[in-house]
């Protein structure tokens, strides 16, 4: 049995999302709460960051730190739903059962933990017609299509 380094980035038995959406550029790597904001989440909460967790664990605020997380499990999951979506391995209508579940689960965990209500604030802004394009935009052929001379 040949072995694998733990971290290994490109094999299909793990996924990292920044890495893929990234196409493993450090510098196209964008923000969890920028992605989720752009695809129409609530994103990150706005009393606390990732900048902030080390001083709040030295603070003993580990509740706060913890609340923080789920938002981030819940967020990150909600991202590669999104992913999953787009490159085709869900549909439409897989996408959208899977969104209303996890809004489900979630509105049944508010009572014990309020924190998860800010995730319930928006609906995605993901729509995608049968044909693979994103509503709004117009049919080009290929005719149409007109590149800048030196590109």
């Amino acid at each position: 049995m040949e072995s694998r380094r733990y971290f290994y980035r490109y094999g299909t038995d793990a996924l990292d999302l920044c890495d893929v959406l990234a196409c493993f550029d450090k510098q196209g790597k964008v923000s969890l709460n920028d992605l989720c904001r752009a695809l129409g989440y609530p994103g990150k909460p706005e009393d606390i960051d990732g900048s902030e967790v080390a001083r709040y664990v030295e603070e003993g605020r580990i509740a706060e730190v913890a609340a923080y997380c789920e938002t981030d499990v819940v967020s990150t999951f909600r991202v590669w739903l999104a992913y999953e979506l787009f490159r085709g391995a869900l549909t439409q209508e897989q996408f959208r059962a899977s969104e209303e579940s996890l809004l489900e689960y979630l509105g049944q965990k508010v009572p014990t933990k309020p924190h998860l209500s800010y995730l319930l604030a928006r609906e995605p802004a993901i729509t995608v017609h049968v044909d693979g394009r994103p509503p709004g935009l117009p049919e080009i052929t290929a005719s149409e299509i007109v590149v800048p001379q030196g590109v």
